[in-house]
């Protein structure tokens, strides 16, 4: 393609989905126990449509996965961001009131 404009678009359309992806990198290697699990919540709330967006149903071990941590450090991790309230732990899932909060206050 020879269009300037175009490649430009594409360019914006590629940083606009590289950029959370590269942010969740950083962190997951640099970042707490914390800093790790806020960034995968959001990353995992940023896929969800917004009637979805509150409730994550991933269970601790599986939220340890994605955010390469133990089931017992992800669940220290979740405890300290309950205490907060930022997040709230039930059976069915872990509730986010509010996605945008986690990166910044973790």
């Amino acid at each position: 393609m020879r269009s300037l404009a175009f490649n430009w678009h594409l360019q914006g359309l590629l940083n606009d989905r590289l950029c959370p992806f590269m942010t969740l990198a950083v962190t997951l290697r640099t970042g707490s126990a914390v800093e790790r699990v806020a960034a995968t919540l959001w990353q995992l709330g940023n896929g969800m449509n917004a009637a979805d967006r509150r409730i994550a149903r991933v269970s601790q071990g599986e939220l340890g996965m994605l955010a390469a941590l133990s089931r017992q450090h992800t669940n220290l991790a979740l405890h300290k961001l309950r205490e907060m309230n930022l997040v709230a732990i039930h059976r069915s899932g872990i509730v986010v009131p509010d996605l945008e909060a986690l990166p910044r206050s973790a």
